[in-house]
């Protein structure tokens, strides 16, 4: 019989360890290590970003199949209440201001001196997204803590893959999607579905700690179905009081008024 040498076999028993414990440490999606997976889901929604406030520079991002566009921008949300963005051009002034609180959506064109004024529904929310939504849960998303169905009274499915635990919800037609990274204990995807088609994802990823506060400096919001997505990349951010004085557009005397309704983004 031939002898092999240490040296020799060394390599094969180096896969076979890398193999064997990589094995090992690959959960199955149908196991869950917790006795109940809710303690894990409400642990990720109390540990959920908790601000009042928050202001930065962020690199926008839209992509469709009418509109591309890359551009700086700054954002200040006040929690819950009111959201307010400016796209800067190449020379940082204000290319395209929008405003809105629960109740009303404004929108300016510096250039054209056209401002789109309407409700806050869902209906003029999907002129802009690409998918219906209610204020609010266009506020949460926003603000990294993405709408969740009710946990009380509904029947989930929970599995774990790698470092991430998956919640599933089910109520046909509709089917709701959560990913939980178990090392931080946040929501990092959401994934919500009509008939078996995915309607809207949402990441959070890169989280930084700004302030005592940890967040996602990357949120991407993409609509399949209308090859749609948003990304907002923060290069800075901030959790102070934000002036009354921000929240008001700066509107001339002789802007053109139009219905949020004739905004052609769609």
């Amino acid at each position: 019989m031939q002898k092999h040498s240490i040296v020799q076999i060394y390599p094969y028993i180096l896969l076979l360890l890398i193999f064997g414990c990589a094995d090992k440490s690959r959960v199955r999606p149908e196991v869950f290590p917790e006795k109940d997976p809710k303690i894990c889901l409400k642990r990720a929604i109390g540990n959920a970003p908790d601000f009042t406030c928050l202001s930065g520079d962020a690199k926008l991002k839209i992509r469709s199949p009418e509109k591309n566009l890359t551009a700086k921008s700054i954002v200040f949300l006040e929690k819950n209440n009111r959201f307010y963005l400016q796209i800067l051009n190449v020379f940082h002034q204000p290319q395209l201001l929008f405003l809105t609180d629960t109740q009303i959506l404004q929108l300016y064109i510096p250039s054209e001196n056209r401002l789109y004024y309407g409700e806050a529904s869902p209906e003029h929310i999907s002129r802009l997204l690409g998918i219906p939504l209610e204020m609010n849960d266009f506020l949460h998303i926003f603000a990294g803590n993405p709408p969740l169905p009710p946990l009380e009274n509904t029947d989930f499915t929970a599995g774990q893959q790698d470092a991430f635990a998956i919640f599933t919800f089910l109520k046909p037609p509709q089917k709701t999607e959560i990913r939980v990274d178990r090392r931080t204990n946040r929501i990092v995807r959401y994934t919500s579905f009509m008939h078996n088609t995915m309607q809207m994802k949402i990441n959070y990823s890169a989280f930084k700690p700004y302030h005592n506060h940890l967040f996602p400096s990357v949120i991407e919001l993409s609509v399949p179905e209308k090859k749609f997505t948003l990304s907002l990349t923060y290069n800075r951010l901030e959790f102070t009081p934000i002036s009354e004085n921000v929240f008001k557009l700066p509107l001339p005397l002789n802007v053109s008024v139009h219905p949020f309704s004739n905004l052609g983004f769609e």
